[in-house]
């Protein structure tokens, strides 16, 4: 499905979840402050040894293309391509 100008958090109709069973290269959608239409999203990297941070990979984290961690209660969902 073509997701060009479609909300980050109307992401969830791209893919199928792969939430429990997250793969590194698989998208992570987290939510972005109280707002239901605007979030971040980002490539699953895995997650931190306690487990309350994800590791992710992506751009426009802090103005670069780099690595990032960022809460696992802000995740709303990790898809993957079918």
């Amino acid at each position: 499905r073509d997701v060009t100008g479609v909300q980050t958090c109307a992401l969830p109709i791209w893919g199928i979840s792969s939430k429990k069973n997250p793969a590194k290269g698989d998208i992570a959608i987290f939510s972005r402050g109280t707002s239901k239409t605007s979030g971040h999203v980002t490539f699953f990297c895995g997650y931190t040894k306690l487990g309350v941070m994800v590791k992710c990979f992506g751009g426009n984290q802090g103005d670069a293309v780099c690595y990032a961690e960022y809460p696992r209660w802000r995740l709303l969902d990790i898809r993957r391509s079918v």
